[in-house]
């Protein structure tokens, strides 16, 4: 049964309120029908709480009005709206004023209880205050859906948020640290470049520059190549780290004649951390590098290569990456030096008359720093 008017302006709502009724007696229907008649109410009826429950419009009803018996009947009343999470308030409906039974419908979340004698007014009064209990109770849940719904958007877009920090923040270490080591690099050039300029000696400049390497990278094997006549290598200085002497001639010596040549039109610094890559660079002669970490370049100018440098040390003690970097940084201004010796000791001579450099004498194997 359904009854269409307008309600009090405080009972209004966009949705009519829904009614269902539990009670084996029609008339109790009719009744409750008959009260809020004039108001926007739907009243419905079922046999019994389990089949109310089970009809397709079961989640649309406000409110429940149920006759009870006994406390039981509240207490299994309730556990069956708590099973069904059904939102819907209960009103009970009792033939007498019954202490246990009001005690049961407190527990169990009723609203109302409602006695036969209760005048047509009275019914309608307290239906709509429970009507309006229930839907004030379904817009506090609906705006508490909204609020879970805005507090997990706001938590993915906190949690975005923090990781763009995050991002930000490790991207500005990384620029200050790439800056920082720029400077650094610059600085030490500028070092290198005022320590070397006033070296106007092929041999002292070699001697200076490793000098200046040995400082700043650290205890390691170091050999520097000149060329020499014809398509020939010569050692011209060289650390001796952790070499025996009668090794490290010899292999000084050999890596002039292996290393040298294949260094010649390299346009970048090599490197080599593992012994299958060497091996692949250097064939068999790698045996000599065994576990070393190395590196290697040439210093070109105008098209010309003018030296080659070679290091190494023991793997378990490798280059930093940092210092890869400024080896790259110095080697320029190396080259830039001995191009500016080369120039000032053969200025005097036509362009092909220039000598190459000269020898070592035999028994000193190069000049040692």
């Amino acid at each position: 049964m359904q009854v269409d008017s307008a309600r009090r302006p405080a009972e209004a709502s966009a949705q009519p309120g829904r009614v269902l009724v539990i009670d084996g007696d029609p008339r109790t229907c009719s009744a409750l029908a008959a009260a809020v008649a004039g108001a926007s109410v739907v009243v419905c009826a079922a046999p019994s709480l389990r089949d109310g429950l089970a009809r397709p419009d079961a989640g649309l009803f406000d409110v429940i009005v149920l006759a009870a018996r006994d406390a039981a009947d509240v207490q299994d009343a309730a556990y069956q709206l708590q099973a069904a999470r059904s939102a819907a308030r209960l009103v009970i409906r009792s033939v007498a004023a019954d202490f246990e039974l009001a005690v049961a419908a407190m527990r169990g979340g009723a609203v109302d209880c409602l006695l036969p004698s209760a005048s047509e007014e009275d019914l309608r009064l307290r239906l709509l205050d429970a009507l309006a209990v229930s839907q004030r109770g379904r817009q506090q849940a609906h705006r508490f859906e909204q609020l879970k719904r805005i507090c997990k958007r706001m938590n993915t877009a906190r949690i975005d948020v923090t990781n763009q920090v995050d991002s930000l923040c490790n991207d500005l270490v990384h620029a200050y640290q790439e800056l920082t080591d720029q400077i650094s690099h610059v600085t030490a050039v500028t070092e290198f470049a005022a320590v070397i300029r006033q070296e106007l000696d092929v041999e002292e400049l070699l001697r200076t520059t490793l000098e200046y390497l040995l400082r700043k990278l650290g205890p390691t094997n170091a050999a520097i190549f000149l060329p020499s006549a014809g398509d020939d290598f010569t050692l011209g200085a060289y650390i001796n780290y952790d070499c025996t002497k009668e090794v490290g001639d010899f292999l000084l010596e050999h890596l002039a004649d292996v290393v040298a040549p294949l260094l010649v039109d390299e346009t970048e610094l090599i490197e080599f951390i593992d012994n299958q890559s060497l091996s692949d660079w250097m064939g068999d002669d790698a045996a000599y590098l065994t576990d070393a970490h190395v590196l290697a370049f040439s210093c070109r100018h105008d098209g010309e290569c003018l030296a080659m440098f070679m290091l190494w040390r023991d793997v378990k003690a490798p280059f930093a990456a940092d210092l890869v970097n400024l080896l790259r940084a110095l080697s320029a201004a190396f080259t830039r030096q001995l191009a500016h010796v080369i120039h000032v000791h053969h200025r005097h001579l036509p362009d092909d008359d220039w000598p190459p450099f000269n020898e070592p004498d035999e028994d000193s194997g190069g000049l040692a720093a």
